[in-house]
């Protein structure tokens, strides 16, 4: 994975999270990545707790990357399948 942009912002409209898929409303302060992952550019926003989270999951080494929304909001534990 090559990162090109990792900052904090503040939405301007309803986003999802990528680490958890909750929702994130306007307004709201999260952590914004842009980046190359697998030869495709890439976007995502993550609420600043989830954020801290992938980090811990995977370190700051993302290349083995992760599924969309499959993790508990802020925390390393995954989805239970339904």
């Amino acid at each position: 994975m090559t990162l090109l942009q990792d900052k904090d912002v503040r939405t301007r409209k309803l986003h999802s999270c990528e680490w958890c898929g909750e929702a994130i409303p306007a307004g709201s302060c999260v952590n914004f990545r842009a980046y190359i992952f697998e030869g495709a550019l890439n976007s995502g926003w993550q609420h600043l707790e989830c954020n801290a989270a992938m980090h811990l999951y995977l370190g700051y080494d993302d290349d083995d990357g992760f599924d969309v929304g499959s993790f508990m909001r802020g925390t390393c534990t995954l989805k239970e399948e339904e």
